[in-house]
């Protein structure tokens, strides 16, 4: 089984061992829920709404994650320290759960950031028939997560959109997906999806911004009603869809879209800053003690 940890060093159960050593995906067995966190200027972004979201996925399927923020983040740091590394996505699994507790790694995986041409003309996406079983909890489903990558390589899609036993469309199989039309944006119903944090961050700019956001089904046959289209999550933020299948959409040039972007990049940004505050503030605190 090929080793996803990247750079030296994993972070297992109170230890931090060489990535040569240990392969993460052989200690995972029965349910096992993840987050992908994006580092950014040695930063973990929303790591507190990761967090949060890591430990309702365990609790939908009946356990219990009861490491606290201030134990992830410092493991976090430890290895953003220990790899030199400070613009990464960082994986957190939590795994093997037991009465009392469960197996907890984290460590670097291969990240794809889109290059700036993705933003400016969209990406191609395709339908997929295909449900997920419990779409509140980010477990680990592999044999669902092959066949969509397997039918996506196929056809040279960059993200595939969920659709239903019903035609509604749901999601990206790892982003949620939102359409425009005459500036009102639409996304399929939250009980529906996985509550993704970009999605989270952009719902709040949208109240902040007072950009109309109707939660309603959206069958596949609906498609070329609508303006455009865009999908977000932790390392593409928002990214407008040229394509969905062979109808064209004009997303990349939406005004909406391209706001939402920056206020996006604003948002990040802003939260990178508070944080580097905090840690100077909490070191010259020690240092006054």
């Amino acid at each position: 089984m090929k080793n996803e940890a990247i750079r030296n060093y994993i972070y297992l159960n109170g230890k931090f061992m060489s990535t040569k050593e240990i392969n993460p995906l052989e200690y995972m067995w029965g349910d096992t829920v993840y987050e992908v966190v994006r580092i950014r200027d040695g930063v973990a972004v929303y790591i507190e709404d990761h967090v949060e979201r890591m430990r309702n996925s365990a609790k939908l399927l009946g356990h219990t994650f009861s490491l606290d923020i201030e134990l992830v983040e410092d493991v976090i740091n430890q290895l953003i320290e220990r790899n030199s590394e400070n613009n990464m996505n960082i994986k957190l699994v939590a795994t093997n759960f037991v009465a009392g507790g469960c197996d907890f790694a984290a460590y670097f995986i291969n990240s794809f950031y889109p290059p700036i041409e993705m933003y400016q003309n969209g990406v191609h996406t395709m339908l997929y028939k295909t449900m997920r079983e419990n779409p509140h909890a980010k477990t680990m489903v592999r044999e669902q997560r092959q066949a969509i990558n397997r039918e996506r390589e196929k056809v040279g899609a960059y993200e595939a959109l969920l659709v239903d036993e019903h035609g509604n469309i749901t999601e990206g199989s790892r982003s949620n997906l939102f359409f425009i039309k005459d500036g009102k944006l639409y996304t399929p119903p939250s009980e529906n999806v996985l509550l993704g944090i970009t999605r989270k961050n952009l719902l709040e700019i949208c109240r902040e911004h007072s950009i109309e956001v109707i939660e309603k089904e959206i069958a596949a046959a609906e498609i070329k009603d609508f303006d455009g289209a865009f999908i977000t999550g932790t390392s593409i933020s928002v990214l407008p869809i040229a394509t969905i299948d062979d109808i064209k959409l004009g997303s990349a040039s939406d005004m909406t879209i391209i706001k939402l972007i920056n206020f996006m990049k604003s948002k990040a940004t802003d939260y990178i800053e508070r944080k580097k505050l905090e840690v100077e503030k909490d070191n010259r605190l020690l240092q006054e003690m």
